[in-house]
């Protein structure tokens, strides 16, 4: 859809609202990671083509809501998480910006801004592009939510550089 970044955010509301109403289901694809919303991950179905056996195939990918409150549970024992503490959790740690991860073939997940703006820089200088590798820096916004943008990332088979 050609529109600008707040009607997109205004038709991914109207999109949601149509969701809600019984016997309703919306479905559409994008490129925009406006109209990606973390905080309902298990709605997300990622497609991408991986080439096996010397043909590509498309493989699809969605993370379930019973999974992801598992691990978490898994990951902090004295937790009761339930749909909407999850969806109230992940709301806060990805906006547009992180959702771009979605669209790249690998995704680098930094601390800072810093790290997100030099990185690039210092790659490039070292012969690797990463906007042309697919590569997507990804700022977590502080070390205290490097485990939600890595689980999730990591749920969707979206390849997590720890080195490149």
């Amino acid at each position: 859809m050609y529109l600008h970044p707040l009607a997109q955010r205004v038709m991914m509301e109207v999109l949601r609202e149509i969701s809600e109403i019984p016997d309703h289901q919306v479905i559409y694809t994008t490129h925009s990671s406006i109209f990606v919303d973390i905080s309902h991950f298990n709605e997300i179905c990622l497609m991408r083509r991986e080439l096996k056996g010397g043909q590509w195939k498309s493989k699809v990918t969605q993370l379930s809501m019973d999974d992801m409150i598992r691990d978490l549970k898994v990951q902090h024992l004295h937790t009761n998480p339930t749909p909407e503490s999850m969806r109230e959790w992940y709301s806060h740690v990805c906006g547009s910006a992180r959702s771009e991860g979605f669209f790249a073939r690998k995704v680098v997940i930094v601390e800072g801004t810093t790290d997100e703006y030099a990185l690039p820089i210092y790659s490039k200088a070292l012969g690797y592009d990463t906007d042309r590798e697919g590569v997507s820096m990804i700022n977590s916004g502080g070390k205290g939510q490097i485990d939600r943008l890595y689980r999730l990332f990591n749920g969707f088979r979206i390849p997590l550089l720890h080195n490149f």
